[in-house]
């Protein structure tokens, strides 16, 4: 492994919206001379053009089982990179990003890192979400997976990657990351999707959130907060 290769590695599932533009602003996004950037995209079974537009961007393809988790621990061993970043295919990460991940992971102290949250929305409510997430993320070390995490593969590898869950990967992940060091949150913004609250209220996804979160710190088994999160989506969907 090479500290001067950054890989990406991206999970999608049926993303022709937006993964061509995710992969050209990463290379885009590189500052540094000496920086390699290493993209991988790991598909849970995309029946869109998804696969085409990830081959036309140069970058590499890994067929996975359905499910975030599942999809990044599938493509990590083909990575040629010292350090990971695992980005949503609808997440921006900001220009020199390579600069903050690799100077943030040369500290050994640190076991993994996350950029401030950035919502592409301006919908009443979604500065308070940005504010409150981004409290919880530099105070307790509980980034979401949104914020673009990256670790090194050193690790990576010693937490044994992602928990195999259907849903709360991301929160499990920076729970076992603190037993080993720092969790930290860069200065720097990630931008992300806002569909999700434009489409489901603000209100709506916030405390659809929040009572997921409050589910698996109660021991709720995550099959169960899985049906729910389905289920209230699904209601809501519904009722637009």
């Amino acid at each position: 492994m090479r500290d001067e290769v950054i890989s990406v590695i991206i999970p999608t599932l049926n993303e022709e919206g937006s993964i061509a533009s995710t992969i050209k602003e990463l290379r885009e996004g590189v500052v540094q001379k000496d920086t390699r950037l290493d993209v991988v995209v790991a598909d849970g079974g995309s029946a869109d053009g998804t696969k085409r537009l990830v081959k036309a961007g140069n970058a590499r393809w890994v067929q996975a089982g359905r499910g975030r988790g599942t999809q990044l621990n599938a493509a990590v061993p083909s990575t040629e990179g010292a350090f990971l970043i695992f980005l949503h295919a609808d997440t921006r990460l900001p220009v020199g990003f390579d600069r903050v991940v690799r100077s943030t992971l040369r500290d050994e102290t640190v076991s993994l890192g996350a950029f401030r949250l950035k919502i592409d929305s301006n919908v009443c409510g979604i500065r308070l979400v940005e504010a409150v997430a981004n409290l919880r993320s530099r105070l307790l070390g509980m980034p979401y997976g949104d914020q673009g995490f990256f670790i090194r593969r050193s690790t990576f590898d010693e937490l044994g990657g992602f928990p195999d869950m259907p849903l709360m990967e991301d929160f499990q992940m920076a729970r076992n990351a603190k037993r080993l060091g720092r969790v930290i949150t860069a200065k720097q913004s990630a931008v992300t999707s806002g569909r999700r609250w434009e489409e489901f209220g603000v209100f709506r996804t916030t405390a659809l959130n929040q009572i997921i979160v409050a589910g698996f710190y109660l021991g709720v088994p995550v099959e169960t907060l899985n049906k729910w999160y389905r289920g209230a989506t699904a209601r809501s969907r519904r009722r637009e």
